[in-house]
């Protein structure tokens, strides 16, 4: 560019605005010095000040690069792109807003999952209780196995879930003279947690009369019945 015309361009459009050097300078917020010398052409403004010196020479930025106004007609053509610009832009701007929501829904349907807090009123729906996965006998002691399993369909996410379930359990036997009898154990409470690395416990619960069960014969079957009495934690349902 060159800084002479650039400089004489500058001061003419001062004249004719009716101002000094030092009421253009106030204006812009620099010196005097500073517009005369770039009326001379011994500098060139910052190009952080073109915007708002063309504005107050009333031209735009590219009149005051040029040193050349345009025409009014040519002034209109320039608007009218200038506003074509802008509405492409917007368009672009909805197009792309509009691909990032739906990317963001589909992203959100399907990674994100509301966490199910469980308690001992919901816990049957996300737990499988078996109170009696399996039994071994040994002479007069029964060992019962008891099951607490996560259901597939629910995740962790690093947390651990708490379960206290209260057995009460009924170890029938008959004897030589074919009598029946029954060993009742109340509240035997087993404690279980589950989490990422172990989505079921199995509990092992070992029954054996208080005394010897006189001309015991063998074991007739063990009945349970259970109450869950505490549930803390949180769990994912997959989508």
């Amino acid at each position: 560019m060159d800084r002479y015309k650039f400089g004489e361009f500058i001061y003419q459009k001062r004249k004719q605005k009716g101002l000094t050097q030092e009421e253009m300078g106030r204006l812009l917020g620099v010196t005097n010095k500073a517009i005369s010398k770039w009326e001379v052409g011994e500098t060139l403004p910052d190009i952080t000040m073109l915007k708002p010196l063309a504005d107050l020479l009333g031209v735009t930025v590219d009149e005051l690069l040029s040193q050349k106004e345009l025409k009014v007609e040519e002034k209109k053509i320039v608007k009218h792109n200038m506003l074509l610009l802008v509405l492409v832009i917007v368009l672009a701007s909805l197009e792309l807003l509009t691909i990032i929501g739906f990317t963001a829904h589909n992203f959100y349907q399907k990674y994100y999952e509301e966490p199910v807090v469980i308690t001992e009123e919901n816990y049957s729906d996300v737990l499988s209780i078996i109170p009696m996965n399996n039994f071994e006998v040994d002479g007069q002691k029964v060992t019962i196995e008891s099951l607490c399993r996560l259901d597939d369909k629910y995740y962790f996410k690093g947390q651990t879930l708490k379960i206290n379930i209260v057995y009460a359990i009924n170890y029938c036997y008959y004897n030589n003279d074919g009598k029946l009898g029954v060993v009742t154990y109340y509240n035997r409470t087993v404690n279980f947690e589950l989490n990422d690395d172990s989505k079921e416990n199995i509990a092992s619960i070992e029954l054996v009369p208080k005394t010897e069960i006189s001309n015991f014969q063998g074991i007739k079957n063990v009945k349970i019945d259970y109450e869950v009495t505490l549930v803390d934690g949180i769990v994912y349902l997959k989508k």
